[in-house]
């Protein structure tokens, strides 16, 4: 029993190390419900990427749903730090066009590898066209990107840390007083 206490501080740490997620997504909704889901659907040339080419600079080229400015930028992670990634961080690639399927948060607009962004073609833009029931609009030009979230991923990873210092102390101070009396031989007390 000692044995598996002594052992807590150091599984608590293993479970609430930071890691990637294992995560996976499931096929991509068909076009109407992936445009019904998404705050906001765009097309638009990526500029410039950053953090591993997870957060990339857009300028816009057509709106189909959502008040889009004529550049944002889209998150393709929950975690900015460039140490992190999950299993469902989204790349992209300087020079590519895509059609975006976003919501709003994190720097300006979030996505996701489950989400159905995918590189721009003829045949998407007239199905999202269709879906629309009018052909896609230019972007606003007045900058509207919505505000950038407060907080960051760093906030998790000093969550999960804290965290995993507190199971570390709580399971010493367990394995402490669990630890039997120790016998005394004429007022003096065996050290072990």
């Amino acid at each position: 029993m000692r044995k598996v206490l002594g052992l807590a501080p150091l599984i608590g740490a293993a479970v609430f190390a930071p890691q990637a997620a294992l995560a996976s997504c499931i096929a991509p909704p068909p076009l109407p419900d992936a445009y019904a889901g998404a705050e906001a659907v765009f097309s638009g040339t990526v500029e410039a990427v950053d953090v591993g080419g997870r957060l990339a600079t857009v300028t816009v080229d057509l709106v189909w749903k959502g008040e889009v400015a004529d550049e944002v930028q889209v998150q393709g992670t929950d975690m900015l730090d460039p140490n992190m990634v999950t299993s469902v961080d989204r790349t992209y690639q300087p020079g590519f066009n895509y059609v975006f399927f976003v919501n709003v948060g994190g720097v300006g607009f979030m996505d996701n590898a489950c989400t159905s962004t995918q590189e721009t073609t003829a045949e998407l833009v007239a199905q999202l066209d269709e879906v629309r029931g009018s052909p896609g609009s230019a972007p606003v030009s007045s900058p509207t990107q919505p505000e950038p979230a407060t907080s960051s991923g760093l906030d998790l990873v000093w969550v999960a840390f804290g965290a995993g210092v507190a199971l570390m102390v709580v399971g010493a101070v367990i394995a402490r007083r669990r630890r039997p009396e120790q016998p005394e031989i004429e007022g003096f007390r065996l050290r072990r």
